[in-house]
Order: structure tokens, then C-alpha cells, then sequence
């Protein structure tokens, strides 16, 4: 008996894959204790500025698998250098492992930016 060839480049699986993704990064980030509201828009910020520079990225000193709980507490002194840490590691695992191209970039950040800002703070709500 003949397997039939599954086709995984379906209409709409990419789209899939990367809210799958997002909700993903969304339940690291809402686990991760340090990642207060501010700290949440800062880190959407330096990930939007690595989004727009993302083939300019530095290479990891080692290697490194993105642990944003390991990224904060390794960090804890300065947050700022965490926030930033997290998103370029992000950034690489998204453009390098996972293959997004830049208008997967930004689909998966508005699909984060949904989960990860409260409803009062997004403007996609403010009207409503």
C-alpha cells in the first residue's frame, strides 16, 4: 500500500505556524516573573528594532538556545541588557531556525504584541 505524500505547504500553515509561534514566546514571557508590563514593552521595542536589522545581528559568543527566564535572571543587574539579549536571540532563532522571512517577522510580532499587551495599552483596542 502506497503512502499518499503529505503537503505541508498548505494555504495558511505558515500563518498557523507563526501564531503557534507566538503563543509559544507568549507563555515563556507571562512564566517569566521579571517581565513586568514595562519590561514587556521594552523587550516588543528592541525586538521591532532587530526585526528592522536582523541580518546585521552579532553571533552568539556560543552556542545559545533562547531561554528568556536564563536570559533575565543571568541578567538580573541590568534588565535592559536582558531585554536586549532576549530579543536578539529571539530574532535569530526566528530568521535562522525557523526560517521567517521579514513579513513573517512582523505577523508574528503583531500576533505577540496581542498577547503580551494589556488591552487598555494596545491601540488596536483603543477605539473599540
Amino acid at each position: 500500500m502506497m503512502k499518499k505524500a503529505v503537503n505541508y505547504n498548505q494555504p495558511g500553515a505558515q500563518e498557523r505556524g507563526v501564531e503557534m509561534l507566538a503563543t509559544a514566546v507568549a507563555r515563556l514571557v507571562g512564566r517569566c516573573s521579571c517581565m513586568s508590563v514595562e519590561m514587556r514593552l521594552r523587550f516588543m521595542a528592541r525586538l521591532l528594532d532587530n526585526f528592522v536589522d536582523a541580518d546585521s545581528l552579532p553571533e552568539p559568543d556560543r552556542a545559545a538556545s533562547f531561554s528568556l527566564e536564563a536570559v533575565m535572571q543571568s541578567a538580573e543587574r541590568d534588565p535592559e541588557e536582558a531585554v536586549t539579549r532576549a530579543a536578539q536571540l529571539l530574532t535569530r532563532s526566528l530568521t535562522k531556525e525557523q526560517g521567517l522571512n521579514r513579513d513573517g517577522l512582523y505577523r508574528f510580532y503583531d500576533a505577540l504584541f496581542e498577547r503580551l499587551i494589556p488591552r487598555e495599552m494596545n491601540p488596536r483596542f483603543a477605539a473599540a
